[in-house]
């Protein structure tokens, strides 16, 4: 009788000593996040336009709380700015990469990339103007013929 109370004991034990031994290996990196030791880089954010006309200025800022450190902007690989917001002016017309990366109070390690273009005023207003008319084509109503102007601002 003391053998049949003893069998589910010991298979128990054997089960979390297997538990206990396995678990490191295979869940180390999910054992790294949850202790907070910074393992790969975290989805992080920016705030700003990322559609400009030539002359215009590219305003961007972390859009994590403000307690955040070593704020790094990279544009096209060069470092444009090491604070919580940048300011640039004078970007030609193209395509550029924008790269952010900081850390937050817990050490932990964020990035978050965008792609930045510039166009011509003509080129820009005929996109722009496509994409509304795009939108205000998906909000008409055949039968009643209301327009949605909320959506137009």
């Amino acid at each position: 009788m003391l053998h049949k109370r003893l069998l589910p004991m010991a298979l128990f034990l054997l089960a979390v000593l297997l538990s206990a031994y396995i678990s490191p290996k295979l869940g180390l990196e999910q054992s790294k996040t949850a202790w907070g030791i910074p393992g790969s880089t975290l989805n992080g954010g920016m705030i700003g336009r990322t559609l400009l006309r030539s002359g215009e200025a590219l305003d961007m800022s972390v859009s994590a709380t403000p307690d955040v450190s070593d704020v790094k902007w990279t544009l096209d690989g060069r470092i444009v700015g090491i604070s919580n917001a940048i300011h640039l002016l004078h970007l030609r017309d193209g395509e550029y990469f924008l790269r952010l990366t900081y850390r937050d109070f817990q050490d932990r390690i964020y990035g978050s990339t965008a792609l930045i273009r510039v166009l011509d005023p003509d080129i820009y207003a005929m996109q722009t103007a496509s994409l509304q008319a795009a939108i205000s084509m998906l909000l008409w109503e055949e039968d009643s013929q209301i327009y949605l102007p909320a959506i137009l601002r």
